[in-house]
């Protein structure tokens, strides 16, 4: 009793501060007595009007609105999904039904009062749905993070049969159409943004797309179904995005935390070398809760700044095509060329100089043909130097030639300087392939793998006074500053944070049997720090020191 007595003096002084509550006073419309509303839901501590209804079972999605758009619900549970703000002591937002003589409300529960535990622990607030003759009993589940909820209206078998080489090979199987719906309580915003649009959405991916919880690429569209720009969490206005399902990290920090120092490294440089943003979302799949994922951002001619007579190349497996196949692409007007897509322009007016970058850097720095001589003019030497560094920072095992964009800087008389841009990085901070490991990867401490590029052993047999000049104080440069071990730890922690605080991990963990998250952040942290000191040694010491050829090769396969 004291406790209830404590409770209701808590929602009187809310009410009279006006700071906790969101929704008008007591209103005489509802059939019932209730203390105050919290997200406009009456709280109320009595449920014997219950007694005089016939308790439902639900056959439907309930009709229940956070600000006018439909809340995301899971079947299997009927629970309700709301999206809130960890850092702010106010409840956002308010819940509503519209049809006429429903009304929502829930009973007392300490953790009104204790919202930041509520979200961290993953609390399951019970809320009812009261009809003239019945009520239905829901869950009301409060995430800290941005939820996307996707309802499928209706899907297409795709046909390819006239389609350009790119398509056919990477054009999704299926595409689906429906509502798309973003809770956002402030992830990259001043204020909450909450989003309802038309939405065409396929899975994507090529060896993750083999995994039972999968990645999909969504395009936003109008009403009319044209393509619709949104600024989502705070990111580029875009109507292109991706939904990565992190299940080869089990972390689920990596990627992101690689992407955020890849920002840094782009930050640093005077080039334009912009990677994929990436935010955490909690995603709901018709009906269907699927887990944590983050929402991305595309790596394109746009985000780049591409004039008309550059080129962007994509990177897709391990393949160097061989050089009569670059002569095929050309000679076919084609956009794909057994490892590699040609992203932009599409299309091309001239398939031969669109080719002619990638198959002469691959000449030079793959093949052992050309004028080696001059091998350095074909990089932008300040990119170059960005993403060996980042490489060998991030550990990227799957990244040093895969998953890579390459932009070639085309100038007006056909000259080229290529750049290269990371992507898919969740094979990174010590993640590597393994047949004997959990979903094909595992977690190998050896700190003293090599991932530089392929072009770096030509570099240094014939640029070694241009690297020795420039190379090692760039690193000590960039160690000083956002490369500090200290710097980038503090970005694990603060990702590990993050999702622990919104209870995200717990609803994976839940979801998704097989896909674990690992919470044991110092073994990633401690690992880290040999990391950087290993590097210290490679980029310096070692480099200026007792570099020869032998001594450089690519281990990161081993």
């Amino acid at each position: 009793m004291r406790r209830k007595f404590a409770f209701v003096l808590w929602l009187v002084s809310a009410l009279i501060i006006g700071s906790f509550f969101v929704g008008e006073a007591v209103s005489a419309r509802l059939p019932i007595e209730y203390t105050a509303k919290i997200m406009g839901i009456p709280i109320v501590e009595n449920s014997d009007f219950l007694r005089e209804k016939q308790k439902g079972i639900l056959k439907e999605r309930p009709e229940i609105y956070f600000d006018d758009i439909l809340l995301p619900y899971s079947e299997s549970n009927h629970t309700l999904y709301v999206s809130q703000s960890v850092e702010q002591e106010k409840w956002l937002g308010k819940l509503s039904v519209k049809e006429n003589n429903t009304f929502i409300c829930a009973p007392w529960d300490d953790y009104w009062q204790q919202k930041e535990a509520a979200i961290r622990e993953g609390h399951s607030f019970t809320m009812w749905l009261v009809t003239e003759e019945e009520y239905y009993e829901l869950s009301l589940v409060v995430s800290g993070m941005p939820i996307i909820s996707i309802d499928t209206e209706f899907s297409q078998e795709q046909n390819y049969d006239d389609a350009d080489s790119d398509t056919e090979y990477f054009g999704p199987e299926v595409l689906s159409y429906g509502k798309l719906r973003l809770f956002n309580p402030g992830v990259g915003t001043v204020a909450y943004e909450a989003i309802e649009c038309n939405v065409e959405y396929h899975e994507k991916g090529s060896s993750t797309s083999n995994f039972d919880k999968l990645p999909y690429a969504i395009d936003l569209k109008d009403a009319k179904w044209e393509n619709l720009n949104l600024p989502l969490l705070g990111m580029r206005q875009d109507d292109s995005w991706k939904l990565n399902a992190m299940v080869m990290d089990e972390s689920r920090i990596r990627e992101k935390t690689a992407a955020q120092i890849w920002e840094n490294f782009d930050r640093a440089s005077a080039v334009k070398e912009a990677g994929a943003k990436m935010e955490y979302v909690e995603l709901i799949l018709d009906n269907d809760y699927q887990g944590l994922y983050c929402l991305v951002e595309p790596v394109d001619a746009k985000k780049l700044d591409l004039d008309y007579n550059d080129v962007l190349y994509k990177i897709v497996t391990w393949a160097i095509p061989e050089d009569s196949y670059m002569q095929a692409a050309m000679d076919d007007g084609s956009h794909f060329m057994q490892s590699i897509r040609l992203r932009y322009p599409k299309p091309a007016e001239d398939y031969y100089q669109a080719w002619y970058p990638m198959r002469d850097y691959l000449n030079l720095f793959y093949r052992e043909e050309g004028g080696r001589t001059d091998a350095v003019s074909r990089l932008n030497w300040e990119n170059a130097l960005d993403i060996l560094f980042f490489n060998m920072v991030v550990s990227g095992s799957d990244n040093y030639f895969k998953n890579m964009y390459l932009v070639a800087d085309v100038d007006a008389q056909g000259n080229y300087q290529m750049l290269h841009i990371p992507w898919d990085l969740d094979l990174t901070f010590g993640i590597v392939y393994a047949d004997d490991g959990v979903n094909n990867v595992k977690f190998d401490k050896d700190y003293t793998y090599n991932y530089a590029m392929e072009w770096f052993p030509v570099l240094l047999e014939h640029h070694r006074d241009s690297i020795t000049e420039t190379m090692p104080d760039k690193w000590r440069q960039y160690r000083e500053d956002f490369l500090k071990t200290e710097a980038i730890q503090q970005i694990f922690r603060e990702n590990y944070t993050y999702l622990m605080s919104t209870g995200a991990v717990e609803r994976e963990n839940a979801r998704w049997e097989y896909y674990q998250v690992n919470t044991n952040l110092e073994e990633l942290l401690d690992f880290q720090a040999k990391r950087m000191e290993w590097l210290d040694n490679y980029f310096t010491e070692k480099y200026e020191e007792k570099w020869t050829l032998e001594t450089i090769p690519n281990t990161a396969m081993r």
